[in-house]
Formats: structure tokens, C-alpha cells, sequence
């Protein structure tokens, strides 16, 4: 029997391993061909896993020998470039890291593995994950474009079927953003429901782990298996579901993006998918000057050491960050800390009347690489300013596919309530249940 898996649920993936259609062995020699074939002109991958085929077999062998199947069931799983991989080269996106392989496994993918995941390779990241551009990458849908970053690999592995499913990070939209831009579904879950142990940090109270992959419905196993505790859904469904748009973010956009933004919004409230009100965000400058205080403070912090020994090693745009961070006085991050306090319960005010908050996840499609490379760093914090302010708040965010604008993707974000991610997600299911973009992909990666 043939199957089909390369653009299919990982979940139906694994029922057909779990039916014996699959065995993990075919799943990875025919991504490992694809890898070898396609991702050239992509740099979707920094490193591969050049003991899969055999982990593969041998995970074989224990379902052969009678052992229940794990939760992925020698699923392959790529991973950004950030986590440590044990035995597996992990740069973070520098060169200064080429050769430094680690001696043991992040926290989420030591997790993948006792679920029974197998681990494919390393993807692409921006250098330290500074930036939303991931340089080594170019967007399956126009390689002349960036696919986003800093989880740029994740994306693209996903978009073009060099990936089923890939972890990634997000400390400002790092997941959503590539996602968005390279037309796959991306979810921030809830701050702290995934262990960053053993991922390289950016801003330690912004920073979250999550998942890249092509359907919401496959996000609660993939999030399971990294450890993530998934609550089960709190609304009650006798309940009209109500959604706010953030409509001031609208105004930001491009009109394109807007118009199929509202097409979309439109298609969810006439399949009765959700009742659909406006909200305007109060103080969004004052709270957008807060996180990139947090930010830039927690990043220099972070590289105080390594930056001051190996200043000239880093990229322009790291280092006017980290340099940046340097500048800021004690007052100003006591003064942004007590405004995320404020932002949360902010946001907490507005989920009293609306169970999630949409708006796009970019105000246009992805830029050219020239384009891109040349933006400075206000401009290129025009990308950021849909995603980040939510790592402020630690609430799950997701970005699903919702349209294509001059041929390229653009996303939808969804926000949740803190800890109701499953909600996130079923809500994210119910609009792809009803459209067609998160099934659609570059012909050229069939």
C-alpha cells in the first residue's frame, strides 16, 4: 500500500505506522531524499542527524518485539537550531558554534524522544535567534523572499515537505512570523508550558517553545510530546464563542492584506465559527516601548560575556541590540517589567468579554532578501510589532495560513486566554475545517 504523508496530518501519519501502512525507516529515507534533493536552494536544514535511519530500525525492532507504540511512533521531528542536540551540531545560528556539539538534549527534545520522536536534523536560525530574517533561508514560495525568522528553518522545512512537524522558539514572533510568511500553521503555546532548559536564550521572561507544522489539529500531540501539559477546552460550547479584532493593527497593513484579513474574519462568523466584535488596543506604544526595553536589556545580559570577548564576530544587527541593551538604566527595565505587570492585566480585562483576539500576523507578505537585508532595525520592527506584544503577555498565539497576496502567504493570529491553549488550537482547526489554505504548497515541493 502506498501512503501519502509528505503534506498530510502527522497524526494521520502515525496511525498509518501505528496500522503498519508506515514504518519510521520509509518516512526518513524518503525526507532524507527530499532533503538531499530539494533543500539546496533553501537552506531549510543546518545539520542533519546522521544516525536517524538507524535509531529508525532499531525503534523498529522494540514495536516488532511486541512494545506498545509510543505517542509518535518514530515520527521524524526537525529542530531549530537553538536547542541542543546531543551528538548533533548545534551552532545557534554562528559561526562562532560550527563545530560545538552538545553532550546531552534540551529538556523538549529529550521529550520528543521518550515519546518515541526521532530526530531528523537542525534548521536554520537567525544568528542567537536576533532577528526575523534567517539569512541561510529562502522562501519556498519565492526564493528571491525571506522566509522570517528567527525559526526560518522550521518553517520552510515544513512548508516545502522536508519536515512533517519542527520545533521552534518565539520570544517575539519567531514562530508565527515564518510561519506566516512561508503559509504553515505556527503556535506560541502559553508561557512556561514548554521547559526551555537547554534552548539558547534571547529574553528569558519572553521566550517560548513551540511548534511548527502544516495543521492546527496535529498541534496537541506535537506539543504533548515535548512535554507540554495541554488543558482540556474551558468553554462551555452552549456558549456563542466571541472574538475580538484588534482593529488598530489593521490600519498598519498593507490594504491587501487587510481586505483578505476581513474575508476571512467574515468566513469564520458566516460558518457560525465564532461571533465577531471590534476592540481597539489602548496604549499600544507605550506597552511596545516596554517589551523592546525587556528585551534589549535581557539579550545584553545574556551575551554580556561572549559579545565583550567576540564583538567583531557577530552580525550588525545582533550587535546593535545587544549594544542597545548595554544602554539602558536600571530604572528603564524596572519601569518595563512593571508595564508588562499592567499589560497582562490589561489583557486580562478584554478576556472578560471576548474568548480570543484576531488580527493579522504581518502587515504584508514576506519581503525580498535584499529588500530585508538592507532594513534597519525600526523597520524591520514593523514585523514584529503584530506578534511580540503577546510574549509581553505570555498568552498562546498561533498563526494559520489565511490567503495569498500577489502569490505569497499571508497568516491570521489568533490569541487566547492564558492556559487555554487547546482552545487556541480547536478554534484554529474550526477555521481550517472551512478553508483550504494550510492544504496549499509551491507545486515545485509536491
Amino acid at each position: 500500500m502506498t501512503v501519502e504523508f509528505i503534506h498530510a496530518p502527522a497524526t494521520e501519519t502515525i496511525q498509518n505506522i501505528k496500522g503498519g501502512y508506515l514504518t519510521p525507516s520509509e518516512i526518513v529515507e524518503t525526507l532524507i531524499h527530499r532533503i538531499e534533493r530539494l533543500d539546496v536552494g533553501l537552506g531549510a536544514y543546518s545539520a542533519l542527524n546522521h544516525n536517524i535511519l538507524d535509531e529508525a530500525r532499531a525503534l523498529e525492532s522494540v514495536f516488532k518485539s511486541g512494545k506498545k507504540l509510543s505517542k509518535l511512533s518514530g515520527l521524524p521531528i526537525a529542530v531549530k537550531d537553538i536547542f541542543d542536540t546531543k551528538g548533533i551540531v548545534t551552532s545557534y545560528g554562528s559561526a562562532m558554534f560550527s563545530t560545538h556539539i552538545p553532550e546531552k538534549d534540551a529538556i523538549a527534545v529529550n521529550n520528543i524522544k521518550k515519546n518515541g520522536g526521532l530526530i531528523i536534523g537542525k534548521t536554520s536560525t537567525h544568528e542567537f535567534a536576533l532577528s526575523i530574517i534567517t539569512p541561510q533561508c529562502r522562501n519556498p514560495w519565492n526564493t528571491d523572499r525571506i522566509a522570517g525568522g528567527s525559526s526560518g528553518g522550521s518553517a520552510v522545512a515544513v512548508a516545502a515537505g522536508l519536515a512533517i512537524g519542527a520545533l521552534g522558539s518565539d520570544t517575539g514572533g519567531s514562530i508565527r512570523i515564518p510561519a506566516s510568511m512561508c503559509g504553515v500553521t505556527g503556535m506560541k503555546p502559553t508561557f512556561g508550558v514548554i521547559d526551555t532548559s537547554g534552548v539558547f536564550p534571547e529574553a528569558p521572561s519572553l521566550d517560548h517553545v513551540g511548534v511548527i507544522c502544516r495543521y492546527a489539529s496535529d498541534l496537541p500531540v506535537l506539543l504533548e510530546a515535548t512535554g507540554c501539559k495541554i488543558r482540556q477546552s474551558g468553554i462551555k460550547r452552549k456558549k456563542k464563542i466571541r472574538a475580538g479584532i484588534l482593529t488598530g493593527f489593521l490600519e498598519m497593513c498593507r490594504p491587501a492584506v487587510k481586505n483578505q484579513f476581513l474575508n476571512q474574519i467574515d468566513q469564520m462568523a458566516s460558518e457560525d465559527i465564532c461571533e465577531i466584535g471590534e476592540i481597539q488596543l489602548n496604549d499600544r506604544e507605550v506597552f511596545q516601548e516596554a517589551l523592546n526595553v525587556i528585551d534589549e536589556v535581557e539579550s545584553s545580559y545574556v551575551h554580556r560575556n561572549l559579545f565583550h570577548a567576540n564583538r567583531d564576530k557577530y552580525m550588525g544587527i545582533s550587535a546593535d541590540q545587544i549594544e542597545s541593551g548595554t544602554r539602558r538604566k536600571a530604572h528603564e527595565y524596572i519601569w518595563a517589567k512593571s508595564q508588562q505587570t499592567e499589560f497582562k492585566k490589561y489583557l486580562k480585562r478584554i478576556f472578560r468579554n471576548f474568548d480570543f483576539l484576531m488580527l493579522p500576523t504581518q502587515p504584508d507578505s514576506a519581503p525580498t532578501y535584499s529588500d530585508a537585508m538592507a532594513m534597519k532595525g525600526n523597520e524591520l520592527g514593523r514585523y514584529l510589532e503584530f506578534t511580540d506584544l503577546f510574549n509581553m503577555s505570555g498568552n498562546p498565539a498561533i498563526s494559520v495560513p489565511c490567503g495569498l497576496i500577489s502569490g505569497m502567504p499571508a497568516g491570521l493570529q489568533i490569541v487566547g486566554k492564558v492556559q487555554r491553549d487547546i482552545e487556541v488550537i480547536d478554534i484554529a482547526s474550526s477555521f481550517q475545517n472551512v478553508t483550504y489554505w494550510h492544504k496549499m504548497y509551491n507545486s515545485k515541493f509536491k
